[in-house]
């Protein structure tokens, strides 16, 4: 609860209002943001989900996860990717979906930020 005042606060803030919600009973969804021209795209989307009560996975290259950064990107819905395989990324996420009883995936379908007229 905490979390969901703090990021309606800091959106408030900022001047962002947040308009509608997740339709309820879909615990596993996936859902596109466009466009993403930021690293910021991602804390704005993060204090979106939190001041709505909801918790967003996200896609990261499995690169990033080490020792430090593990237990940061999990706890924030971090799931690592094996961009070296990318033609089984859609197996990868399969599998991620059955294993999980909740998972909202939250992805840009431009695949990079910078301007992309085509999604991936």
């Amino acid at each position: 609860m905490m979390r969901k005042i703090i990021a309606s606060l800091l959106l408030k803030l900022m001047g962002w209002k947040i308009v509608g919600t997740l339709p309820p009973g879909h615990p596993k969804c996936v859902v596109m943001m466009a466009p993403h021209t930021s690293n910021l795209d991602f804390f704005m989307g993060w204090l979106g989900y939190a001041s709505l009560g909801h918790t967003s996975n996200f896609l990261i290259k499995k690169e990033v996860f080490n020792f430090f950064t593990t237990p940061l990107l999990r706890a924030m819905g971090g799931v690592a990717v094996d961009r070296k395989h990318s033609t089984n990324i859609v197996l990868q996420l399969t599998e991620e979906f059955k294993r999980r009883k909740k998972l909202i995936l939250t992805i840009t379908p431009e695949g990079t930020r910078k301007p992309n007229k085509h999604w991936k």
